[in-house]
């Protein structure tokens, strides 16, 4: 009698077992198809005219006499999700471009590490990087990386960073990549 409690005990406890393995792959699932569908898409769709947000930008900046130039400006609003996938990768380029001579900013936002916070009235998109030659000229504007996962190994920004004079000729406005992004205030 007793192997046969132990059997049944056994039956019910894989029974149980595969069971809560099955409601956790079906809860990731739910969980993955809702980040997909909240976070995830094009940056260029939170956009209506790269280049009126490229115009935006350069008033906005042209503005701020008291920015020190180079300069690279993060915007990584605390309350967006896609920030926790990108900060590593944002104060990996702090420490680089800091290195080269690029003053560190952050538009609204408080983060260690990605440098003073400053204000500014542009639109705002999430997670976004701008770039300034010597002159405050943007010659960067757009995602940190292609992809979902924010890393050096995506980076769209990376070879730039490395000296000022790498800094493309004119201006890049790096919009058309798929990644976790927030509601921009547009």
């Amino acid at each position: 009698m007793k192997s046969n409690a132990k059997v049944w005990f056994n039956g019910k406890a894989r029974l149980i077992t595969l069971l809560v393995i099955g409601l956790m792959l079906v809860m990731s699932l739910v969980v993955g198809r809702w980040f997909q569908s909240n976070y995830v898409g094009w940056l260029i769709e939170s956009v209506n005219s790269p280049n009126v947000l490229h115009a935006q930008w350069q008033e906005a900046l042209d503005q701020l006499p008291q920015l020190t130039h180079p300069a690279v400006i993060h915007v990584l609003p605390s309350d967006c999700l896609c920030t926790l996938l990108t900060i590593k990768h944002a104060k990996t380029v702090s420490v680089k471009a800091k290195s080269a001579g690029f003053s560190i900013l952050q538009l609204g936002s408080s983060h260690t590490g990605l440098g003073e916070t400053i204000e500014m009235d542009v639109p705002e998109l999430s997670p976004f990087i701008a770039m300034t030659d010597e002159q405050g000229v943007l010659k960067y504007l757009g995602a940190y990386s292609d992809g979902v996962r924010c890393t050096t190994a995506n980076s769209l920004v990376d070879q730039f960073i490395g000296d000022v004079s790498n800094l493309p000729s004119h201006t890049i406005i790096g919009l058309d990549v798929k990644v976790c992004r927030c509601d921009s205030n547009q």
